[in-house]
């Protein structure tokens, strides 16, 4: 069984497509929508377009609302998506699926073709498939926010777990200036780059730094 997961905060623009697209695949059993704490319609377009909801009275943080998804989730592989993915379609989601179900790897990490910050550090991209035990496996997985992604690659890369990159063509995401005011997106973006920071090896190295300010442009 496959369980989608997808975290949301705010996304009233996007997630209405998202969870429409997904309800199209034939490869996914489940959808749930973890509602972060929304101030917008997030929840209620989520619900009409097809997905369980689970709302979150507090905002949790992303890696709070996954595992809140976790928990509730009853496939033994998991797909985690974005909610402000543009783009989206059932060849992206079978293209992440694929390596898993084909047994090549335990986990596949979606990488977008046309976003060199994700080719140059893919454990940023919160686009992946992945064996359940893998994420049950992660300590205090809910209290890493934004670095949930580092922290799942390194665990992934310290257990040596099998891990495949996926292309993903003509898809990207939402920036956050037009979801948000221009305050609360650039403290929002400053807040997601620390909570990396503070998950990445190294994270003072001029190269670390240089990537993570770029792509705070991006996100």
């Amino acid at each position: 069984m496959i369980s989608l997961i997808i975290p949301a905060y705010n996304e009233e623009k996007t997630i209405g497509e998202v969870v429409r697209v997904a309800c199209k695949s034939n490869l996914i059993d489940e959808i749930i929508v973890v509602n972060d704490g929304s101030a917008d319609n997030t929840s209620i377009i989520a619900r009409e377009s097809g997905a369980k909801v689970i709302d979150l009275s507090k905002n949790k943080g992303k890696g709070g609302a996954l595992s809140e998804g976790i928990k509730k989730a009853q496939g033994d592989i998991l797909l985690f998506l974005d909610a402000d993915l543009i783009g989206l379609t059932n060849q992206h989601i079978k293209n992440l699926l694929t390596p898993i179900l084909t047994k090549q790897a335990e986990m596949g990490i979606g990488i977008f073709t046309n976003d060199p910050i994700h080719k140059l550090m893919p454990q940023l991209s919160g686009q992946r498939a992945l064996k359940r035990k893998i994420a049950k496996d992660i300590p205090n997985f809910e209290k890493s926010g934004f670095g949930f992604e580092t922290i799942l690659s390194k665990h992934c890369q310290k257990r040596k777990i099998r891990t495949k990159m996926v292309w993903l063509k003509n898809i990207t995401h939402l920036p956050k200036e037009e979801k948000q005011k221009p305050s609360s997106a650039w403290r929002n973006k400053f807040k997601a780059v620390r909570q990396i920071i503070r998950k990445t090896s190294n994270p003072f190295s001029l190269v670390a730094k240089f990537i993570l300010v770029i792509w705070m442009k991006e996100i």
